[in-house]
């Protein structure tokens, strides 16, 4: 299998881009479905098995390779994904709304390809990212998402290439563990940012394995474009009070003993893996300023009873003119939820009344409770 550069002054690199050999440009036209070449090699052509003119050489295009093209969603499609708007209900991402397909323009993701010649991806423990190594892909508009270098699918028998990505890409509180040389899925560390204007809504994809150029000879199909479905890795808290004596507001709702920090590796299997999880100083707060209003925390899964931690959720507020009137619920005590798990969303809401508060919760898929953020 050979792979050539469109330029005299170009050759690929291990990692399939068109290295410049001189200081002169690399360059390629698209004209129909045949590439126009410019100043191809001696040698290029003889491998190619072209035979043409320095004055103009047209090479069919099974002699050279398909761009690569990605298609992007979240795993939380609703039908009205299209039409959404900044006021539409949806999920966060940097201040950002996101449902199913309904990225916004700008919005990054980052991908990793394995080039692993025929062999399988399997469950990629052996593998390098060698074909691409937390690459910046940009939605640009409704329906392409676009890179550079554009990559290129290996045109071989049987070759094949996985992907596999996050989001977003220089997300605020994600560090990416693993370098290129490192074989495997990458590594993520992840902090939960304190503050709602900083939240990020940390998302891993499927992996898509084994991936291969489509040509009319070949058997294989695969879509023309490499499809990546995004998980929530985190839980989406939400929290509203209801108060029945028309106390004075705001209410103040704390929640501490939460683990803050994590780490991330999907599988082939399960995109969604929490191990290490540490640090319970981190104290999470807001004000609820009546009882149409909803906040929304997006924090680590972890396990509420059980799990070594004592996390509470405290209520400050003024009742019947009494100042500083607080009380803890020890999230440990709900039966309703004693885990946080990934993708989901858990909906507490505290009740004020003449014999005292008391806190109910309930558990929905992430798209369906707590959908619209405010900033604050």
């Amino acid at each position: 299998m050979y792979l050539g550069c469109s330029d005299w002054n170009c050759s690929k690199d291990s990692n399939w881009n068109c290295v410049k050999d001189s200081d002169e440009n690399c360059t390629e036209e698209m004209i129909g479905n045949l590439h126009i070449l410019h100043g191809l090699r001696w040698r290029d052509l003889l491998w190619a098995g072209e035979v043409c003119t320095m004055a103009a050489c047209t090479v069919q295009e099974n002699d050279f390779v398909e761009p690569i093209a990605f298609s992007v969603a979240a795993t939380d499609t609703r039908t009205d994904a299209s039409s959404l708007s900044d006021n539409t209900p949806g999920t966060r991402a940097n201040s950002t709304f996101i449902v199913g397909n309904a990225f916004h323009l700008s919005d990054g993701i980052s991908v990793f390809g394995y080039y692993t010649e025929q062999a399988a991806f399997g469950d990629g423990t052996a593998h390098l990212p060698n074909f691409m190594y937390d690459q910046l892909v940009t939605k640009q508009d409704e329906d392409t998402w676009t890179y550079a270098p554009l990559k290129y699918w290996p045109n071989g028998q049987d070759d094949k290439v996985t992907f596999y990505g996050y989001y977003p890409y220089g997300g605020t509180g994600i560090t990416l563990v693993t370098d290129n040389g490192t074989p495997g899925l990458p590594r993520f560390d992840f902090a939960v940012q304190p503050y709602s204007h900083n939240e990020v809504d940390f998302m891993v994809s499927d992996v898509n394995a084994d991936g291969m150029h489509i040509t009319a000879e070949r058997t294989t199909t695969v879509t023309s474009r490499v499809q990546l479905l995004f998980h929530h890795a985190l839980s989406k808290v939400i929290v509203k009070v209801v108060d029945e004596e028309n106390n004075p507001l705001p209410f103040t709702a704390t929640l501490i003993g939460l683990y803050a920090e994590g780490t991330c590796q999907s599988t082939t299997t399960s995109p969604v893996n929490w191990s290490n999880l540490h640090n319970t100083s981190v104290t999470f707060s807001t004000q609820i300023e009546d009882s149409e209003s909803e906040r929304v925390f997006l924090l680590l899964p972890q396990a509420l009873r059980g799990g070594g931690t004592d996390p509470c959720m405290q209520f400050s507020y003024s009742y019947k003119g009494t100042p500083n009137t607080t009380e803890v619920i020890h999230l440990n005590t709900i039966d309703e939820a004693t885990v946080w798990n990934p993708s989901k969303a858990y909906t507490y809401v505290y009740h004020v009344s003449n014999s005292g508060g008391s806190i109910s919760v309930n558990v929905n898929p992430w798209y369906q409770a707590g959908m619209v953020f405010n900033n604050y």
